[in-house]
């Protein structure tokens, strides 16, 4: 019987931890390598011994805060490194957060990102990470989305332009750094000029860069109107997209479960406004905090926290502090998470757990308890979308229990139709 005996290949002595844990050879490819994004693996190049260069000096943060305390007068112990291995230091130090400073050449991607760019993304990572957000949607993003921005940002400038115009706005809404504010205006100005020229020539081979760069911007909006304008953008970008068939990297766009592409498509201009009374917003708020709580004591408390109620509590107290702001572009700002929570939630991937039903009738209620502050175009669609979630979980319970609340909000959802 003849003996099998183990193809071999070439040594990578700079490859990936996971290549050579495994023993396969590594493209050495930053900041993921090809073997890990095709099999899913996480991907790193940090050496069990390594330690940054001798030679390195060090820089203080531009944002004057620490990324361990998040207090001013502190500086980050970040490492400056010649522009053509900044690409690897990133890799081997965050493989798996905001990497968008790679491509096949690096120098030419980062010509136009200074040091301070780079450290107030590289700050932001962590507050990204306190966000209240369910554990639902974290995972969706991480998984199914990060990789493919990741990517995008190697080859197209807008897309890098608004992930850093992103994670700058993030900064900025935590550290009210003048710097991280000027970061955000400058490279979202660059992203949609980029953006533009991407548009000018839609086709198959950028309609991801097309997608990326227009859903970005909604999130560092100044205003409900300006917010509104960037979510009819990128919805008509995913119908441009939908209707000459191009394949895309999102599919989940081009699904139903985008919920804010049904109110740009059904937006009525002719829709009058609703009343803004904050007592009333705020006594629907309490009441929807009430009906959480209930959750808890009718689900119990470990599927409770696991489907993410728990996050949700968070959200809706920070909207209810934010219904106190008098200011009307910063209570737009404070609702951050709000907007955020309504692009994902119907985005994330869960099973039909009846707690995640829940979950997902419960963050409509909270929508509902708020409709006056939303666009008045998109309030009919809205709507509608509120009490077919709701619906939803209901006949989705066994017995129809009151202390869930989902017949109050029901019924608030039809007060407004």
């Amino acid at each position: 019987m003849a003996t099998m005996r183990r193809r071999t290949h070439a040594r990578s002595r700079k490859g990936c931890v996971t290549c050579k844990d495994r023993h396969v050879r590594c493209d050495e490819r930053l900041p993921y390598c090809r073997n890990c994004i095709r099999l899913g693996r996480e991907c790193s190049y940090t050496t069990r011994s390594s330690s940054p260069d001798s030679n390195a000096e060090g820089v203080s943060s531009s944002s004057g805060l620490s990324t361990e305390t998040g207090r001013p007068g502190t500086t980050l112990s970040t490492t400056a490194y010649p522009a053509a291995s900044q690409q690897a230091w990133l890799a081997r130090n965050s493989p798996s957060d905001f990497d968008i400073f790679y491509s096949e050449h690096p120098v030419s991607n980062q010509q136009d990102l200074s040091l301070s760019d780079m450290t107030i993304v590289k700050e932001s990572r962590e507050m990204m990470l306190q966000r209240s957000m369910s554990r639902g949607m974290m995972m969706t993003i991480a998984q199914h989305y990060k990789p493919k921005f990741n990517l995008l940002t190697a080859e197209f400038a807008c897309v890098k332009h608004a992930v850093v115009g992103l994670g700058a706005y993030t900064h900025f809404r935590v550290t009210r750094s003048p710097v991280a504010d000027d970061v955000c205006i400058r490279h979202r100005g660059l992203a949609l000029s980029a953006l533009q020229k991407e548009i000018d020539n839609f086709g198959q081979s950028n309609c991801d860069a097309v997608i990326t760069p227009s859903v970005f911007p909604s999130a560092t909006a100044d205003s409900w109107e300006e917010w509104a304008v960037y979510v009819d953008g990128y919805s008509k970008s995913i119908t441009h997209i939908i209707n000459n068939n191009f394949h895309t990297a999102y599919p989940g766009m081009l699904s139903d479960d985008l919920q804010l592409r049904k109110c740009a498509r059904n937006s009525n201009p002719h829709t009058n406004a609703l009343l803004k009374d904050v007592s009333t917003m705020k006594k629907n708020i309490a009441d929807l905090i009430h009906f959480i709580l209930n959750t808890n004591n009718l689900i119990g408390l470990p599927k409770w926290r696991a489907a993410g109620f728990e996050e949700l509590e968070k959200l809706v107290c920070s909207v209810s502090d934010a219904m106190s702001e008098v200011d009307e572009v910063e209570q737009y700002h404070q609702l951050a998470g709000l907007r955020s929570w309504l692009f994902w939630t119907d985005m994330r991937k869960t099973d039909d757990a009846v707690e995640q039903i829940l979950l997902t009738a419960h963050f409509y209620g909270l929508v509902l308890a708020v409709m006056p502050v939303f666009p008045a175009r998109y309030k009919e669609t809205l709507v509608e979308i509120c009490a077919e979630k709701i619906d939803r979980a209901l006949r989705a319970l066994d017995d129809d229990n009151a202390e869930f609340g989902l017949g109050y909000l029901l019924g608030l959802a039809q007060s407004y139709l």
